[in-house]
């Protein structure tokens, strides 16, 4: 009988552990991407802000698949999915060249990831200001610093319209 409550307690508290850290970690990503605030009037700083509080698309988006492109070493390494891509991913900063190219078809491209490998990657100047025709449907940009970076690193790095939205996380490797 004292082996049975011994085992019903233990039982209890592993379920009871699972509740209290399950959670904590689904959300401990949230504090590890920041968002870039640019400066806005005061119209889009509020709409700004209510979109500073529905992140819930961008991390479906980043986190989930969906139709992607993966670029590296100046081409196309890999797709997934069927369809249009969504999500265009370049693993190093020379590959971003292939954004330019008038021949690929990125009008349903919501996301765009790039890992940017060292400091010397943000000595370039993504300007996505210029040609926005074939990026009609971004919505984000997502940069994956392996090194510490920060929002005025980033504001240097790239430029975009006000309608797209900026985020940024350190990722070092161990």
């Amino acid at each position: 009988m004292k082996n049975n409550s011994t085992l019903n307690f233990y039982s209890y508290l592993i379920a009871l552990s699972v509740l209290f850290f399950v959670p904590i970690s689904a959300y401990s990503q949230d504090y590890n991407i920041h968002e870039i605030e640019n400066n806005l009037t005061n119209k889009q700083t509020t709409l700004k802000q209510e979109k500073v509080n529905d992140r819930d698309a961008f991390y479906d988006l980043t986190f989930k698949m969906f139709p992607t492109y993966y670029f590296q070493n100046n081409e196309l390494k890999n797709t997934y999915g069927k369809g249009a891509p969504l999500k265009l991913t370049f693993r190093d900063l020379k590959s971003v060249e292939n954004l330019f190219d008038s021949t690929q078809n990125f009008s349903e491209v919501q996301l765009i990831t790039i890992d940017l490998l060292n400091t010397n990657d943000l000595n370039s100047i993504i300007d996505l200001t210029q040609n926005n025709q074939p990026f009609q449907n971004l919505e984000y940009i997502f940069l994956r610093c392996n090194f510490n970076c920060n929002e005025q690193q980033i504001n240097k790095f790239i430029k975009v319209n006000s309608n797209v939205r900026v985020f940024f996380t350190t990722e070092k490797g161990s």
